[in-house]
């Protein structure tokens, strides 16, 4: 490399072309490896004065040049000439994967991991609520609904609510109710359903209304 500098500007490419060992591509970078260090063995060099004449400054530039390139030749690799100046292309082929949710997702190279199968929702059981409500309506016959909505953390309206699930729908139907865990179930027995329900007039009414949105492979 300490030559490089004392090249003319036309040989430094060619000579730095030389140098080149060995080119590693890795992913984040590129790596150069390089002939460095001294020549293995030097080549002597005598000149003699001609008639007794000194060396000129310009003869031992000449000199030490001529000495130099002789000992390059020894540990230099030789120039490729099928190097060409024009730019190399390489194409790389790599697997595309692409999905869609919100909006469409891709990954290159590794697959999306496999996806959860969606959770099935249940809906609030208001049942299950009213059958509590109730319950300790029989252990506290002489509690009032303040106190009640109180001692759940709701309000009294929420409570009064309740209670007239508990008194105008059967007995069997809110306990069933209210140990189901089918979705089904209780998406079409919703609080605000049920309140409709027991807003009906008549029991008759109700009991009808109540078969009629049953599913069929539910029974009252």
């Amino acid at each position: 490399m300490q030559y490089l500098d004392q090249a003319p500007p036309e040989a430094q490419r060619s000579l730095l072309q030389a140098l080149i060992k060995e080119i590693i591509v890795f992913e984040d970078r590129i790596e150069l490896r390089m002939y460095l260090g001294e020549p293995d063995e030097t080549m002597p060099c005598e000149v003699s004065p001609e008639n007794g004449k000194s060396l000129t400054e310009s003869d031992e530039a000449l000199t030490t040049q001529r000495l130099v390139s002789s000992g390059c030749q020894k540990w230099l690799p030789k120039q490729d000439t099928s190097r060409t100046t024009q730019p190399q292309y390489c194409q790389l082929l790599m697997r595309l994967y692409k999905r869609r949710r919100r909006r469409l997702e891709i990954s290159i190279d590794e697959p999306f991991p496999e996806q959860r199968p969606p959770s099935i929702y249940i809906p609030k059981n208001v049942a299950k609520e009213a059958v509590r409500i109730r319950d300790y309506l029989i252990n506290n016959p002489d509690t009032n609904q303040s106190h009640i909505a109180e001692e759940f953390g709701v309000t009294r309206a929420r409570i009064s609510q309740l209670i007239k699930i508990n008194t105008n729908l059967p007995d069997n139907f809110i306990t069933n109710l209210a140990g189901s865990k089918d979705p089904i179930l209780l998406r079409m027995f919703t609080g605000k359903r049920l309140l409709k329900i027991a807003s009906l007039q008549s029991e008759t009414t109700r009991l009808e209304t109540i078969e009629l949105l049953m599913p069929k492979h539910q029974t009252l």
